[in-house]
């Protein structure tokens, strides 16, 4: 990436956005020059609720993130790849990455652990079925973070997923 914003605030990325777009004049509706998050946290304030203290073993991640790049290569399903980039010189370079080797997918990972208690997870499913029940929402999110160990290439790991559970938008983000 040639810019990373990370953090808290909202109006730090929207500059962000309007610094990227004017980078990209001309370029197709859409085009996706840059890749993140947001995390459910910063809707708080919308509800009238506070931001919660930051806690790296409860959110390990800021709750914004997005890498913004000077060059994007796009597939449509059943097109043709093509480069999109702010210059000849970033396209270059996208472009020479893209044709070196493809690293061996040789990364292994250990087994999976839950990073939270199961009777913890399992009690939060059923209330999120009593809120459903109840009518009280209409769709949750109940996610938990799996871990394993790992020796090797973030690369790598990433070839490895893609072999064995290619995602169609899928995205791998070197920062």
């Amino acid at each position: 990436p040639v810019r990373v914003v990370r953090g808290e605030s909202v109006r730090e990325l929207e500059r962000a956005w309007a610094e990227a777009r004017a980078l990209w004049p001309g370029a197709p509706r859409g085009l996706p020059v840059a890749a993140g998050w947001l995390s459910y946290d910063l809707g708080r304030p919308f509800v009238g609720l506070p931001l919660r203290a930051a806690d790296a073993t409860v959110a390990p991640f800021a709750p914004l993130e997005f890498h913004f790049y000077d060059a994007v290569w796009v597939r449509p399903v059943g097109g043709t790849a093509t480069i999109f980039a702010i210059d000849d010189a970033a396209a270059r370079r996208l472009s020479g990455r893209l044709a070196a080797p493809v690293p061996p997918a040789a990364a292994a990972a250990g087994p999976l652990a839950s990073d939270h208690d199961p009777a913890g997870y399992l009690d939060g499913a059923r209330r999120v079925l009593e809120y459903l029940a109840a009518g009280d929402v209409y769709q949750v999110n109940l996610a938990r973070r799996l871990s394993a160990p790992f020796g090797g290439s973030a690369v790598e790991l990433a070839a490895a997923l893609r072999a064995r559970a290619p995602a169609p938008l899928a995205a791998f983000l070197v920062s």
